[in-house]
């Protein structure tokens, strides 16, 4: 059941990197482990190819890295999942607070933004629930305030992930997720103001609050060894809403591609 268990975190944590490449968002789940004696550190090498930015209709290709630490006491920091603590103690049951970042979108990052200007980066204050509800399958959320020009964006995400064992070293997870944003988040990324029409020669565009996007990803693991894992994927993103509507957006849905390797010790 231990490795049934860690291959589900593995295959979550593998979703993380669509959203990064998908979005100027990232930290959209908590990925915890089973919680073991001391501390637990995960390292590798993630390649992605995606749109440049949510919405836009150029790809690009990128390589990330992936470091995370979680100790027994319920903390944990990293790449995929901020800062924070896990207050519950209750085995398939996770939730608590922490600190993410909001990674912004630079105006330079693609001719599509020209005029549009930079989203700066932002720290993020936030919390999260998770629940296994049986050893394939987890739902997840999370809420993330801090983001944006004003720095008072608000998102919020909803999602449920399954997992498949197609042999005693290969799996399959699927995961299904939305997100739910305020005003601000939204015009931040998808509106557009007046100067910014000026600017860029788009509609001058004011968003309202509401579902943002809605993804699926397929994630197949195999399990090299006790601490490596591959990974290989693909996810597929709609935009929804006020955010499909905006002039800043080209193609309201878009596939993103993953593949990497994890080591765990």
């Amino acid at each position: 059941m231990k490795d049934n268990i860690l291959s589900s975190a593995a295959i979550l944590a593998a979703t993380l990197m669509f959203h990064v490449a998908a979005s100027a968002q990232a930290f959209d789940i908590v990925r915890l482990n089973p919680a073991g004696p001391g501390l637990q550190v995960s390292a590798g090498l993630i390649g992605l190819q995606s749109r440049e930015f949510a919405g836009g209709s150029r790809n690009e290709a990128r390589a990330v890295p992936v470091l995370d630490a979680q100790w027994s006491n319920g903390w944990f920091a990293g790449t995929t999942n901020g800062v924070g603590i896990n207050l519950s103690r209750t085995p398939g049951l996770a939730y608590g607070v922490r600190l993410t970042a909001d990674l912004g979108r630079k105006a330079s990052d693609s001719i599509e933004l020209r005029g549009l200007g930079d989203v700066d980066a932002a720290v993020e204050v936030g919390g999260f629930a998770n629940w296994r509800v049986t050893d394939s399958l987890s739902l997840v959320s999370s809420i993330r305030y801090g983001s944006g020009n004003d720095k008072n964006g608000l998102v919020a995400h909803l999602g449920a992930s399954h997992r498949l064992a197609l042999a005693p070293d290969w799996s399959l997870g699927t995961q299904l997720a939305i997100s739910v944003a305020n005003k601000e988040a939204m015009r931040s990324y998808f509106g557009v103001s007046a100067a910014q029409s000026a600017a860029s020669g788009r509609t001058a565009y004011s968003p309202s609050a509401g579902m943002r996007d809605a993804r699926f990803s397929m994630t197949l693991l195999h399990r090299w060894s006790p601490q490596v894992n591959l990974m290989l994927g693909a996810s597929y993103t709609r935009l929804l809403g006020d955010a499909a509507d905006s002039p800043v957006v080209r193609d309201k849905a878009y596939p993103s591609f993953v593949g990497g390797v994890t080591y765990s010790f």
